[in-house]
């Protein structure tokens, strides 16, 4: 994510908004299915042994811009804020991880939660400059863990880590990996060794570190020769409106700014990835009041995470005045709420 006029999340309050939401993240995370589901598609096509085909040269023009599920069940003993202790132990310290090759991958002493057997293999090194065999992917910044049944499937051969910055989020991921571990760790520091990894996942995440550089050159740091990231997120026009009826209010930055498509690009490249393919989406969802969207948000984790939000003047007056303004924009019609989303696949050279 950018910083811009001092739109900045802070750490600590991430982590929180994300931890207090995770017993119901899925609820409202519809948006997130889709976009994940798109950015999944856009890694190409699958062979039974888990190799990743991909053009190999870069899109013309640099990106291509394209047109705009369902729950899953609860997981073991329902949903929970936190591990039971006694569940977590640092690494190395648990002899069921002796079949995973997490020397070869993690750096350093780090918090996992192990789930299932995996693969006692060492990352491949490849098979022809299109082609990229999967054995060890991080999805990261997995939340509840929605898609790592689906990268499971289609690279049967890897090694799956979730990593996300919340024990809360990481504890309803472990009722869905079936195999691999997970990772309690910054997407800004890594905790994973150089070139260790052959394909990384992440799906509207990166928009809530400080900033996108630190991410990307992370991502290219512990990305083999040939591997791939697939990442989504938030794009600049995302919660315009409600950004709109803020200003009205006051001068503080209280939606977070957004990255643009070219700004993206141009980051990408500075940290030595190369581009594979982008798409751009544009979503306007409609809601029934100002305070449904405004439950959305705070149900996903995403209701102002800004450290420079002003706590004192966020009370019921700021928030009737902002509703008035909103509702002003709309001419009388129902609520609308823009989310423009990008997806983009890049390689490392």
């Amino acid at each position: 994510m950018t910083a811009i006029d001092g739109a900045v999340p802070e750490k600590r309050q991430v982590r929180s908004a994300f931890a207090r939401a995770a017993a119901h993240y899925d609820r409202y995370a519809d948006l997130q299915r889709r976009t994940g589901e798109a950015l999944l598609a856009r890694l190409g096509c699958y062979e039974n042994r888990g190799d990743l085909v991909l053009p190999t040269q870069e899109p013309a023009g640099g990106a291509f811009l394209m047109p705009s599920p369902q729950p899953s069940p609860a997981g073991r003993g329902g949903l929970a804020a936190a591990p039971p202790a006694g569940s977590w132990a640092p690494f190395g310290a648990d002899t069921a991880l002796e079949s995973l090759p997490l020397g070869q991958i993690c750096r350093e002493q780090i918090w996992i939660y192990p789930e299932g057997g995996g693969q006692d293999s060492p990352p491949s090194e490849g098979r022809g400059e299109g082609n990229v065999q999967v054995r060890v992917l991080v999805d990261v910044g997995c939340g509840t863990g929605f898609f790592l049944p689906k990268l499971a499937e289609k690279f049967p051969d890897a090694v799956p880590l979730a990593l996300d910055l919340t024990e809360a989020m990481l504890y309803q991921a472990g009722n869905r990996l079936p195999r691999g571990c997970c990772v309690c760790a910054d997407a800004e520091a890594l905790p994973l060794a150089d070139g260790c990894a052959d394909l990384l996942y992440s799906n509207l995440v990166l928009q809530w570190c400080a900033t996108l550089e630190r991410p990307l050159r992370e991502f290219a740091r512990v990305l083999r020769g040939g591997g791939v990231a697939a990442f989504s997120l938030f794009g600049v026009d995302t919660l315009q409106e409600l950004r709109l009826a803020w200003r009205e209010v006051d001068a503080y930055p209280r939606v977070n700014d957004f990255i643009a498509v070219d700004a993206l690009l141009r980051q990408v490249r500075a940290a030595g990835l190369t581009v594979v393919d982008v798409q751009q989406c544009r979503e306007l969802s409609t809601y029934a009041s100002v305070r449904e969207l405004m439950r959305e948000l705070k149900g996903l984790g995403a209701h102002n995470v800004l450290g420079a939000r002003p706590r004192h003047l966020t009370g019921k007056s700021a928030l009737a005045r902002m509703e008035s303004a909103y509702v002003r924009q709309m001419g009388g019609g129902p609520i609308r709420a823009t989310y423009e989303t990008i997806g983009i696949v890049v390689r490392k050279p």
